[in-house]
């Protein structure tokens, strides 16, 4: 494994350890879906917050099969980032506002397994926050066929927790197969119910 990847890892841990210790102190209500952020920012945030016009515009990015969505990619270094390769938004197209309906921070872990061990620690740690909420619910891990693939032998592994107003927060890990000729990622997502919607419709893939 090499030593960036071990790193990022290592950041991933210590970022939600450090995250269950600061609401370890107060009462998390189902409701605040909010307080998760991705390099301090969260859905219904305006990206225009964060970025210029012209920034959204040049890193559009068009992976979806129809565009109720628009992803957008910025490096994780533009907003110094020690976790995250990369951060990604997504908004309604023709907002003009570019509120975010998903954040996201992706790596690109050298070996899937290495995504699957971080995965599986920071699902203890949110399950060590969120377990005996009323009004969250534990999204369970387990592995799906991955839509962007037609063939199926691509996946994702996804766990997570789903709050009283349908938004969730979401581990995935996502395995290509060879012949896609996609990298592996990982992706720690704040994702609004609308955008959850959205990607299990059929739209997105």
């Amino acid at each position: 494994m090499e030593v960036n990847t071990l790193k990022k890892i290592f950041f991933y841990i210590f970022f939600f350890a450090l995250f269950l210790l600061m609401f370890s102190f107060s009462v998390f209500a189902e409701d605040d879906i909010k307080k998760f952020r991705i390099e301090g920012i969260s859905i219904k945030d305006s990206m225009l917050d964060f970025l210029s016009e012209k920034q959204i515009k040049n890193n559009t990015k068009d992976f979806y099969r129809t565009d109720d969505f628009i992803p957008v990619q910025i490096e994780g270094s533009y907003f110094n980032s020690e976790m995250y390769d990369v951060i990604e938004f997504n908004y309604k197209s023709g907002d003009k506002n570019y509120i975010i309906y998903s954040v996201s921070g992706l790596n690109y872990p050298e070996d899937i397994n290495d995504c699957y061990k971080a995965q599986k620690e920071i699902l203890e740690e949110l399950n060590s926050l969120f377990g005996n909420v009323k009004g969250i619910r534990n999204n369970k891990l387990r592995k799906y066929n991955h839509g962007a693939d037609p063939s199926g032998k691509s996946t994702y592994t996804r766990g997570g927790f789903i709050f009283s107003s349908l938004d969730q927060v979401n581990v995935d890990c996502n395995d290509f197969s060879k012949e896609i000729g996609y990298v592996d990622e990982m992706y720690v997502s704040v994702d609004s119910k609308e955008f959850y919607y959205f990607l299990i419709s059929g739209r997105a893939y």
